[in-house]
Protein backbone atom coordinates (compact mmCIF):
# COMPACT_ATOMS: atom_id res chain seq x y z
CA UNK A 1 0.00 0.00 0.00
CA UNK A 2 1.41 3.34 -1.19
CA UNK A 3 2.35 5.80 1.85
CA UNK A 4 0.15 8.76 2.57
CA UNK A 5 2.78 11.87 2.19
CA UNK A 6 1.05 15.47 3.43
CA UNK A 7 2.72 18.42 1.19
CA UNK A 8 1.36 20.94 3.27
CA UNK A 9 1.60 20.94 7.01
CA UNK A 10 0.54 24.93 7.05
CA UNK A 11 -1.42 24.35 10.50
CA UNK A 12 -4.79 26.32 9.56
CA UNK A 13 -6.18 29.11 11.42
CA UNK A 14 -9.66 27.53 13.06
CA UNK A 15 -11.31 31.10 11.18
CA UNK A 16 -10.56 29.13 7.90
CA UNK A 17 -11.29 25.77 9.21
CA UNK A 18 -14.88 25.64 7.26
CA UNK A 19 -13.27 25.91 3.91
CA UNK A 20 -9.54 24.52 3.89
CA UNK A 21 -8.93 20.70 3.50
CA UNK A 22 -5.79 19.28 4.11
CA UNK A 23 -4.16 18.69 0.61
CA UNK A 24 -2.24 15.14 0.48
CA UNK A 25 -1.09 12.87 -2.52
CA UNK A 26 -0.70 8.81 -2.57
CA UNK A 27 2.76 8.44 -2.95
CA UNK A 28 5.10 5.64 -2.44
CA UNK A 29 8.40 7.95 -1.89
CA UNK A 30 8.71 11.55 -0.99
CA UNK A 31 8.15 14.08 -4.26
CA UNK A 32 11.76 14.58 -5.99
CA UNK A 33 12.71 17.85 -7.06
CA UNK A 34 15.84 17.67 -9.11
CA UNK A 35 17.58 20.57 -8.59
CA UNK A 36 21.03 22.82 -7.85
CA UNK A 37 21.40 25.72 -5.59
CA UNK A 38 23.20 27.56 -8.24
CA UNK A 39 19.80 27.55 -10.92
CA UNK A 40 17.64 30.67 -10.12
CA UNK A 41 14.46 28.37 -11.43
CA UNK A 42 15.39 25.88 -8.50
CA UNK A 43 15.62 28.84 -6.17
CA UNK A 44 12.03 30.38 -6.59
CA UNK A 45 10.89 26.83 -5.78
CA UNK A 46 12.74 26.96 -2.76
CA UNK A 47 11.75 30.47 -1.73
CA UNK A 48 7.80 28.85 -2.50
CA UNK A 49 8.41 25.52 -0.22
CA UNK A 50 9.84 27.35 2.53
CA UNK A 51 7.43 29.81 2.16
CA UNK A 52 4.58 27.39 2.66
CA UNK A 53 6.47 25.67 5.62
CA UNK A 54 6.61 22.41 3.23
CA UNK A 55 9.34 20.33 4.15
CA UNK A 56 8.24 17.14 2.73
CA UNK A 57 10.29 17.10 -0.77
CA UNK A 58 13.36 15.41 -1.72
CA UNK A 59 16.14 17.47 -2.99
CA UNK A 60 18.65 15.59 -5.40
CA UNK A 61 20.89 16.86 -7.85
CA UNK A 62 20.60 15.70 -11.82
CA UNK A 63 22.43 12.16 -12.31
CA UNK A 64 24.93 12.75 -14.44
CA UNK A 65 24.78 16.04 -14.45
CA UNK A 66 22.59 18.48 -16.54
CA UNK A 67 22.21 17.59 -19.95
CA UNK A 68 23.83 14.31 -19.57
CA UNK A 69 21.73 10.85 -20.95
CA UNK A 70 21.31 9.57 -17.47
CA UNK A 71 19.14 12.36 -16.84
CA UNK A 72 17.51 12.81 -20.06
CA UNK A 73 15.95 9.95 -18.96
CA UNK A 74 14.26 11.23 -16.52
CA UNK A 75 13.71 14.61 -17.87
CA UNK A 76 13.80 14.90 -21.89
CA UNK A 77 15.25 18.35 -21.87
CA UNK A 78 17.71 17.60 -19.41
CA UNK A 79 17.68 20.67 -17.32
CA UNK A 80 15.86 21.95 -14.17
CA UNK A 81 14.22 21.82 -11.84
CA UNK A 82 11.92 18.89 -12.49
CA UNK A 83 9.37 17.56 -10.17
CA UNK A 84 8.91 13.86 -9.92
CA UNK A 85 5.92 12.87 -8.32
CA UNK A 86 6.71 8.90 -7.83
CA UNK A 87 6.71 8.18 -11.96
CA UNK A 88 4.94 11.79 -12.83
CA UNK A 89 6.54 14.29 -13.71
CA UNK A 90 6.37 18.02 -13.98
CA UNK A 91 9.13 20.03 -16.08
CA UNK A 92 9.67 24.31 -15.71
CA UNK A 93 9.98 26.15 -12.57
CA UNK A 94 7.10 28.03 -13.60
CA UNK A 95 4.40 25.01 -14.03
CA UNK A 96 6.10 23.48 -11.11
CA UNK A 97 5.09 26.26 -8.62
CA UNK A 98 1.74 26.42 -10.15
CA UNK A 99 1.08 22.79 -9.06
CA UNK A 100 2.55 23.61 -5.74
CA UNK A 101 0.23 26.85 -5.53
CA UNK A 102 -2.36 24.59 -6.57
CA UNK A 103 -2.01 21.76 -4.11
CA UNK A 104 -1.05 23.71 -1.35
CA UNK A 105 -3.03 27.14 -1.57
CA UNK A 106 -2.51 28.34 1.82
CA UNK A 107 -0.40 30.25 2.78
CA UNK A 108 -0.68 31.55 -0.63
CA UNK A 109 1.91 33.10 -2.87
CA UNK A 110 -0.62 34.70 -5.51
CA UNK A 111 -2.57 38.13 -4.77
CA UNK A 112 -6.38 37.86 -3.86
CA UNK A 113 -7.42 39.74 -7.38
CA UNK A 114 -7.61 38.14 -10.60
CA UNK A 115 -5.70 41.60 -11.69
CA UNK A 116 -3.23 40.89 -9.14
CA UNK A 117 -2.51 37.40 -9.73
CA UNK A 118 -2.30 38.49 -13.59
CA UNK A 119 0.21 40.81 -12.71
CA UNK A 120 2.34 38.81 -10.77
CA UNK A 121 2.36 35.74 -13.51
CA UNK A 122 3.58 38.66 -16.17
CA UNK A 123 6.13 39.28 -14.45
CA UNK A 124 7.11 35.76 -13.82
CA UNK A 125 7.03 35.44 -17.65
CA UNK A 126 8.64 38.32 -18.51
CA UNK A 127 11.90 37.72 -16.20
CA UNK A 128 12.16 33.61 -17.66
CA UNK A 129 11.74 35.64 -21.68
CA UNK A 130 13.25 38.74 -21.51
CA UNK A 131 15.61 38.28 -18.66
CA UNK A 132 17.34 35.09 -18.14
CA UNK A 133 16.76 33.74 -21.42
CA UNK A 134 19.68 36.45 -22.66
CA UNK A 135 21.41 36.10 -19.29
CA UNK A 136 22.20 32.44 -19.96
CA UNK A 137 23.09 32.38 -23.82
CA UNK A 138 25.91 34.37 -23.23
CA UNK A 139 27.61 32.05 -20.96
CA UNK A 140 29.04 29.82 -23.72
CA UNK A 141 29.49 33.19 -26.34
CA UNK A 142 32.47 33.91 -22.99
CA UNK A 143 34.91 31.11 -24.45
CA UNK A 144 34.76 31.85 -27.86
CA UNK A 145 36.64 35.36 -27.18
CA UNK A 146 36.51 38.31 -29.82
CA UNK A 147 34.55 35.77 -32.88
CA UNK A 148 31.81 36.25 -30.22
CA UNK A 149 32.15 40.13 -29.39
CA UNK A 150 28.71 41.45 -31.66
CA UNK A 151 26.74 38.18 -30.59
CA UNK A 152 27.13 39.03 -27.11
CA UNK A 153 26.52 43.09 -27.33
CA UNK A 154 23.65 41.53 -29.01
CA UNK A 155 22.45 39.82 -25.89
CA UNK A 156 23.46 42.00 -22.82
CA UNK A 157 21.64 44.74 -24.90
CA UNK A 158 18.48 42.55 -25.07
CA UNK A 159 19.02 42.06 -21.30
CA UNK A 160 19.06 45.61 -20.80
CA UNK A 161 15.53 46.16 -22.37
CA UNK A 162 14.39 42.76 -20.81
CA UNK A 163 14.84 44.85 -17.17
CA UNK A 164 13.20 47.66 -18.18
CA UNK A 165 10.61 45.90 -19.75
CA UNK A 166 10.30 44.24 -15.90
CA UNK A 167 10.19 47.47 -14.29
CA UNK A 168 7.79 48.88 -16.38
CA UNK A 169 5.21 46.60 -16.01
CA UNK A 170 5.73 46.70 -12.49
CA UNK A 171 5.19 50.64 -12.17
CA UNK A 172 2.68 50.86 -14.58
CA UNK A 173 0.58 47.61 -12.57
CA UNK A 174 -0.76 50.99 -9.95
CA UNK A 175 0.54 47.46 -7.21
CA UNK A 176 3.75 47.14 -7.00
CA UNK A 177 4.56 47.01 -3.22
CA UNK A 178 7.47 48.82 -1.11
CA UNK A 179 8.69 45.86 0.26
CA UNK A 180 7.50 43.35 -2.58
CA UNK A 181 7.06 43.45 -6.40
CA UNK A 182 3.20 43.29 -5.70
CA UNK A 183 0.99 43.65 -3.47
CA UNK A 184 2.12 43.92 0.97
CA UNK A 185 3.17 40.22 1.33
CA UNK A 186 5.46 37.48 -1.20
CA UNK A 187 4.75 36.32 -4.28
CA UNK A 188 5.83 33.57 -6.97
CA UNK A 189 7.08 37.05 -8.64
CA UNK A 190 9.67 37.78 -6.07
CA UNK A 191 10.90 34.18 -5.99
CA UNK A 192 11.15 34.91 -10.02
CA UNK A 193 12.87 38.41 -9.48
CA UNK A 194 15.12 37.74 -6.71
CA UNK A 195 17.21 35.12 -8.54
CA UNK A 196 17.32 36.52 -11.83
CA UNK A 197 18.66 39.70 -10.42
CA UNK A 198 21.10 37.86 -8.07
CA UNK A 199 22.86 37.15 -11.39
CA UNK A 200 22.17 39.96 -13.30
CA UNK A 201 23.94 42.37 -10.95
CA UNK A 202 27.00 39.45 -10.15
CA UNK A 203 27.71 38.29 -13.13
CA UNK A 204 25.81 40.32 -16.22
CA UNK A 205 26.94 43.99 -14.23
CA UNK A 206 29.93 42.47 -12.33
CA UNK A 207 31.33 40.03 -14.72
CA UNK A 208 30.42 41.36 -17.83
CA UNK A 209 30.56 45.13 -17.96
CA UNK A 210 27.20 45.46 -18.87
CA UNK A 211 26.87 49.08 -16.82
CA UNK A 212 23.55 50.74 -14.91
CA UNK A 213 21.53 47.02 -16.10
CA UNK A 214 19.09 47.39 -13.17
CA UNK A 215 16.75 50.20 -12.92
CA UNK A 216 16.66 52.21 -9.93
CA UNK A 217 13.44 50.96 -8.70
CA UNK A 218 14.02 46.81 -9.93
CA UNK A 219 17.98 47.67 -7.55
CA UNK A 220 15.72 48.79 -4.52
CA UNK A 221 13.44 46.01 -4.65
CA UNK A 222 16.14 43.56 -4.78
CA UNK A 223 17.67 44.87 -1.74
CA UNK A 224 14.44 44.87 0.20
CA UNK A 225 14.07 41.13 -1.33
CA UNK A 226 16.87 39.92 0.88
CA UNK A 227 15.18 41.30 4.07
CA UNK A 228 12.72 38.38 3.37
CA UNK A 229 14.11 35.21 5.08
CA UNK A 230 12.76 32.91 2.37
CA UNK A 231 14.38 34.70 0.08
CA UNK A 232 17.79 35.88 2.12
CA UNK A 233 18.17 32.04 2.87
CA UNK A 234 17.70 30.78 -1.60
CA UNK A 235 20.60 33.68 -2.43
CA UNK A 236 22.80 32.38 0.11
CA UNK A 237 22.44 29.35 -1.38
CA UNK A 238 23.39 30.93 -4.96
CA UNK A 239 25.88 32.49 -3.81
CA UNK A 240 28.40 29.46 -1.65
CA UNK A 241 27.10 27.60 -4.78
CA UNK A 242 28.69 29.93 -6.85
CA UNK A 243 31.69 31.04 -4.68
CA UNK A 244 32.46 27.05 -4.73
CA UNK A 245 32.06 26.67 -8.68
CA UNK A 246 34.53 29.82 -8.77
CA UNK A 247 37.09 27.90 -6.70
CA UNK A 248 36.34 24.60 -8.46
CA UNK A 249 37.48 26.18 -11.47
Amino acid sequence: MSAIITICPYSVPASRASWYQPITIGLSKMPTLYQADLSPFAARIRIQLRAKGIDSFDFVLPPGGLGSDEYKAINPTGKIPFLDLDGTGIAESAVICEYIEEKCPQPSLLPDSPEARAQVRLLVQCVDMYITTPMFKTIPLLEQGESAKEALGLLLAELKAGLGYLNEYRNRSGLAGERYAIGDQLTLADGAIAGALFFVINFAEAMLGLEDAVPADLRELYETLKDDPHVAEALNEIHVAAEAKRAGG
